[in-house]
């Protein structure tokens, strides 16, 4: 055996171990295959499945064919110009638990001639996001409509094998079409290690290995700190100019019309124009136990859940691709909500899904 076979097998070895503990400290910290959110009992609320909606369910149909309108640009919700609208009404859902063969309607709008297809948190699965991408290719093609727009909910980093590749796609989504791409708590680490390379010590718990395996990087299991600086410089050295403009341009929420596109969701009783980028990206138990009318319907990830979840006043479409197999996309036209998703062992089905 020579010596480039060793290291080829020392390498594999480590990717796969690595691969394991991101695995083991996923499922720990959120809990997803239990539906769960916290680690923590005490800290968990079992109150959290007393909130789903309980009006009965409006079956969507395939909605006619969009008609030519004045569409005013949607808009990131910014500190100087939002003006928080006034509260909307529940939405209606099947259940409490919309699975992937639900369909649903919330009173929140889009305008008209304007779909969005808002992906949950990637997490390094490029092998699931270009499924979604041919899914939504699919979609488009059986029901054209005036102004499609993808979104992407944030997290497109860590954990999974291909960190890098999945930012390739994205940067290749944007050239192709009108799209939208959030940052995620995850996106924050990689510009903060560039910066400050002690910053791998938290990352490596969340993941961060990997996505510097995927550039090329041969990162030992617990780097020192001589190592983590040696990183940050390689991890500089392997991103491309593209790559780094995008991580650094990711805006932290958007809307249109009635509908906030937001990675973690909002803190409740406080104005729009005033959310915290904190709030935005890290916000779990005070928001997903919320019954507040925010003024606007929340699409949002951050928090794994075992199928598209739908409250009265937000849907959480993170459905913990890296570990569950299963991404997670919202299709979103008018009031009418209907999901497409890859199967748990990676199959999918060839049409969106209807009631």
């Amino acid at each position: 055996m020579t010596m480039v076979d060793l290291a080829v097998i020392v390498s594999a070895q480590l990717t796969l171990l690595l691969a394991i503990v991101a695995l083991k400290v996923y499922v720990r910290e959120t809990d997803v295959l239990s539906g769960r959110y916290l680690h923590n009992d005490s800290d968990y609320s079992p109150a959290l499945s007393e909130h789903f909606a309980r009006a009965d369910a409006t079956i969507i149909e395939r909605s006619p064919q969009p008609r030519a309108a004045a569409f005013p640009p949607a808009r990131p919700a910014r500190s100087s110009a939002h003006q928080e609208t006034s509260p909307l009404p529940t939405a209606e859902t099947r259940s409490g638990h919309a699975g992937p063969s639900q369909s649903f309607r919330a009173t929140a709008t889009l305008p008209a001639g304007v779909r969005i297809y808002a992906i949950g948190d990637i997490h390094g699965r490029a092998d699931l996001l270009r499924i979604m991408l041919e899914k939504i290719g699919i979609d488009r093609q059986q029901r054209p409509v005036e102004r499609p727009i993808l979104l992407f909910i944030g997290d497109y980093v860590d954990r999974g094998p291909s960190s890098r590749e999945v930012i390739d796609i994205l940067l290749k989504c944007r050239d192709a079409g009108e799209s939208i791409f959030l940052k995620g708590n995850h996106e924050t680490f990689i510009t903060r290690f560039l910066k400050e390379p002690a910053v791998l010590s938290d990352w490596r718990q969340c993941g961060g290995l990997e996505t510097l395996l995927s550039y090329g990087l041969k990162p030992s299991f617990s780097p020192d700190e001589g190592e983590r600086a040696k990183l940050s410089e390689e991890l500089a050295a392997a991103m491309s100019i593209d790559q780094l403009a995008f991580l650094n341009s990711l805006p932290l929420s958007f809307q249109c019309g009635d509908f906030l596109f937001v990675h973690a969701g909002i803190r409740p009783g406080i104005p729009l124009a005033d959310q915290v980028e904190e709030d935005l990206l890290w916000i779990r138990e005070d928001f997903l136990g919320s019954e507040a009318a925010f003024g606007v319907f929340v699409v949002h990830g951050h928090t794994p859940v075992r199928e598209p979840e739908m409250r009265s006043n937000r849907i959480n479409i993170d459905t913990g691709a890296f570990a569950t197999g299963r991404l997670t996309c919202a299709v979103i036209e008018g009031a009418a909500i209907t999901t497409l998703s890859t199967a748990p062992a990676g199959r999918t089905d060839s049409a969106p899904v209807q009631s």
